[in-house]
C-alpha cells in the first residue's frame, strides 16, 4: 500500500489530500499521478482557468 499526499496552490487557495494507493511502486506513481491531474482538472472545471491564475 502506497500513501501518497497530493497538494496544490493557487491564488485562491491551498488544497492537499492523503490518498492510499495499492500496487507496486510503478503503479502506485502512475495512480498518484493520474489522481493529482484528476483533482486539478476537477477545480478548474469548477471555478475556471482565469479565476484559478487571476485569484479572483
Amino acid at each position: 500500500v502506497g500513501t501518497v499526499f497530493i497538494g496544490y496552490a493557487t491564488p485562491t487557495g491551498v488544497w492537499s489530500k492523503k490518498v492510499f494507493m495499492h500496487g507496486d511502486r510503478a503503479q502506485v506513481k502512475l495512480r498518484a499521478v493520474n489522481t493529482a491531474l484528476d483533482w486539478m482538472r476537477r477545480h478548474i472545471t469548477k471555478y475556471g482557468i482565469e479565476d484559478c491564475i487571476r485569484g479572483s
